[in-house]
């Protein structure tokens, strides 16, 4: 489910986001994006409110300005250019299935 939700979402994540390895589009690649949720997390620089892999992503599509990966360009003046309605276009039921599938990209 959250696999359909990536693809139909509005906007749609695939839009900006690719799954494959390095290709990056208007927003990075989330290919690994399981493993390294977890790696930002647990490092010192991380100022964001989640405790896991799982509640970074879910704060990454619901408040995409919490955490700014430094030295990326997918972002100005601390605000990320990631859209942020989909916390009133998507229920929370949708939200978690949409981190469940994102969590197994490892």
């Amino acid at each position: 489910l959250g696999e359909q939700l990536f693809k139909t979402a509005t906007p749609a994540c695939n839009a900006c986001h690719s799954t494959v390895p390095g290709a990056d589009m208007a927003g990075p690649s989330l290919a690994g994006i399981g493993t390294r949720a977890a790696q930002t997390v647990a490092s010192p620089g991380y100022h964001g409110k989640a405790k896991d892999a799982g509640g970074y992503i879910r704060e990454s599509i619901l408040s995409p300005s919490a955490h700014i990966v430094p030295g990326e360009m997918y972002s100005a003046d601390g605000t990320s250019f990631m859209p942020t309605g989909y916390g009133q276009s998507l229920s929370d039921e949708q939200v978690g299935q949409l981190v469940a599938f994102l969590e197994t990209l490892k």
